[in-house]
């Protein structure tokens, strides 16, 4: 009598629990492929999404690198748009010295605009260039009055800056020189 009852139940729920469990089941493998769809990196991004700027800045990294008339390179970055590169020329004879010591990197699809200022700590008669792109640009003349450079970086492009100076009489002490880069 109690198999009988139990199976007068059981096929009532059934024509119920069916449905559900074969949902379930499918809920066991749908929601995994879903969540990995989900979650999967997608190649195709929008660049026009509101609220979303790409970053306008030059990217300015130190070369580095052993000379034997500059030492104690570093670079800091005080502000932002502002780059700030010191070394230390040592004593040296005449002649002229020349150093690549920063590289310039623009991501950006527009040509920008940096503003370059620098010069030694003593203001000697040491005339101060930066080259950048095969041009020279005045920093500091031989009279110590330093000078600010434009310099337009090309869009999408990587570059290397170099330090040159022109002594025509010996440095007989070391000498802090300085190089400030405003990104306009």
């Amino acid at each position: 009598m109690a198999s009988r009852e139990f199976k007068r139940v059981y096929n009532k729920l059934g024509k119920f629990l069916d449905p559900v469990g074969l949902f379930l089941l499918l809920a066991v493998f749908v929601l995994p492929a879903l969540t990995v769809v989900n979650l999967s990196p997608r190649s195709n991004q929008v660049n026009n999404v509101l609220g979303v700027e790409s970053k306008k800045d030059v990217s300015v990294v130190m070369v580095g690198g052993v000379h034997d008339f500059l030492k104690d390179e570093r670079i800091s970055f005080p502000s932002e748009g502002v780059s700030k590169y010191e070394a230390q020329m040592i004593k040296h004879d005449i002649g002229s010295y020349s150093k690549p010591i920063l590289q310039l990197s623009n991501n950006y699809e527009s040509a920008m605009n940096l503003e370059v200022t620098g010069g030694s700590s003593n203001r000697t008669n040491i005339p101060l260039y930066l080259i950048y792109r095969e041009k020279e640009y005045l920093i500091q003349d031989e009279n110590g009055i330093t000078n600010v450079a434009n310099i337009r970086i090309p869009d999408r492009t990587k570059d290397i800056m170099y330090l040159k100076f022109d002594t025509s009489t010996p440095l007989r002490f070391n000498e802090n020189v300085e190089v400030t880069i405003v990104q306009k």
